[in-house]
């Protein structure tokens, strides 16, 4: 596991493609523009819609994770991967920031594949919108294309994030710690918690780790496993007001997981499968879901809050844990934690 969270650290700082051995070419074809380098030094390439992607394949029959960023313009897009007239994938994809997207498990034979991609709805013209001589018509833009074997140990950790990125470099955090939080506020818990743990196992780790990771195994539908983190997190000395806080936390984390009603599935979360899973993309999808046809959806709106408060998103998690802190019984557990939760990020600088 060290070496992994070291593997994935080096992938995510220097963009290093772990699998670049792969005897895999992945080519733009129709209905791509060129590459661009935007600030602060992004490289992406704009799709019109329904472009392809050329793969040769080079070995024997794989399968391999496609993998890529994307961002929209103007407005979110539903992305469509299909193979052969299959639809292999569908994500949203927000406007002006990147989102992760990883297509899993995908059988590649030898030679040569096509994959399309297309957005809905479709492209804008962006002279129309932004008053340039920009006469292109445009939807989706992408970052570079990578593949990876999707048997590989990161291809099993790796899953489409389900907030675009929020990358931030937070004084005090040693740059592990940095990397872990730019995956967890994206809502990619598993690869989160694989840098968390190669943190945990040096000995700088900063107090903040032993909540952040711990919170994210609780999303992940492992109590146990958050609880040896709590604990630790309750006994820290020192009086600075990071220490003095994340140890207020987590004693009351730390007794909050034996009480809770809906950690103990009371009411059923229906989207329980994909937060063990680690898809918490295909969460997210789902609570919101829900939430469009039942806005006061107990299950639902705890457990998008707690995402969201993992995500850093304050405006995002706290009306939603203020329906949790309203309709919990008065007194208990869930309604007192809820609350807490919300004062907790309302008073968290530097988070939006």
């Amino acid at each position: 596991m060290r070496f992994f969270a070291g593997l994935l650290f080096a992938v995510l700082v220097q963009g290093i493609v772990a699998a670049s051995e792969l005897p895999v070419a992945v080519t733009p074809g129709a209905n791509f523009y060129g590459q661009e380098t935007w600030e602060p030094g992004k490289l992406r390439r704009w799709m019109r819609n329904d472009g392809d992607l050329r793969l040769q394949n080079n070995s024997g029959r794989l399968n391999i994770d496609l993998r890529f960023v994307a961002e929209s313009f103007r407005i979110a897009r539903t992305l469509h991967v299909s193979m052969g007239g299959r639809v292999l994938f569908e994500v949203t994809v927000p406007p002006a920031a990147p989102l992760f997207v990883a297509v899993k498990d995908i059988p590649l034979p030898p030679g040569e594949s096509e994959i399309a991609l297309s957005a809905t709805p479709g492209p804008d013209r962006v002279s129309q919108f932004l008053g340039s001589a920009d006469d292109r018509q445009v939807s989706v833009a992408f970052g570079p294309f990578s593949v990876i074997d999707a048997h590989s140990p990161q291809a099993q950790l790796e899953e489409t994030a389900a907030f675009p990125e929020a990358s931030r470099r937070v004084a005090g955090l040693s740059t592990l710690e940095n990397a872990a939080g730019d995956l967890r506020r994206q809502g990619r818990l598993l690869e989160a918690d694989a840098v968390y743990q190669e943190v945990l196992a040096s000995r700088q780790i900063n107090p903040s780790t032993y909540l952040w990771d711990g919170l994210s195994l609780v999303a992940l539908d492992r109590p146990d496993d958050a609880r040896p983190l709590f604990e630790r997190g309750s006994r820290l000395g020192g009086l600075d007001v990071v220490t003095s806080s994340v140890r207020d936390a987590c004693g009351r984390l730390l007794e909050y997981l034996g009480q809770s009603e809906l950690l103990a599935g009371r009411p059923t979360d229906p989207a329980k499968e994909f937060r063990q899973s680690g898809e918490i993309y295909r969460a997210v999808a789902l609570y919101r879901s829900v939430l469009a046809h039942d806005p006061q959806n107990l299950a639902a709106s705890y457990w998008l809050g707690l995402l969201s408060a993992l995500a850093e998103r304050p405006r995002e998690a706290i009306p939603l844990l203020d329906v949790v802190a309203k309709r919990s019984p008065a007194g208990s557990a869930d309604a007192m934690t809820a609350g807490w939760l919300e004062q907790y990020l309302g008073n968290r600088p530097g988070v939006r």
